[in-house]
């Protein structure tokens, strides 16, 4: 299940959505273990055939990948948070917020 398409991105670009069930990745039954790995080799350009789930609507797409983009992410902590942050820094790190 597609649980987010980054818009501007090469599968936003043209049509993966998200809620998007992928079933099949180049003809071949798709588990989010194997789709992964043969992700792993391919290329920026390289031509990929989705079938995809969308609602009751199989569709067949071909997507043409992009370059990867790695973002990367810094947590920090905020001089008086509120409870709702406190919440939030607990869900996510499974910790309880330092002082």
């Amino acid at each position: 299940m597609v649980r987010n398409v980054i818009a501007g991105s090469a599968a936003y670009e043209q049509g993966l959505n998200a809620g998007d069930q992928i079933v099949a990745f180049d003809n071949a039954r798709a588990s989010l273990d194997f789709v992964l790995a043969r992700l792993s080799e391919k290329r920026a350009g390289d031509l990929v055939r989705l079938t995809i789930f969308r609602f009751d609507d199989l569709r067949l797409l071909e997507v043409k990948l992009g370059a990867r983009n790695l973002a990367h992410y810094r947590i920090i902590a905020v001089a008086q948070p509120t409870e709702q942050q406190k919440q939030i820094y607990q869900g996510w790190l499974r910790a309880p917020l330092g002082k």
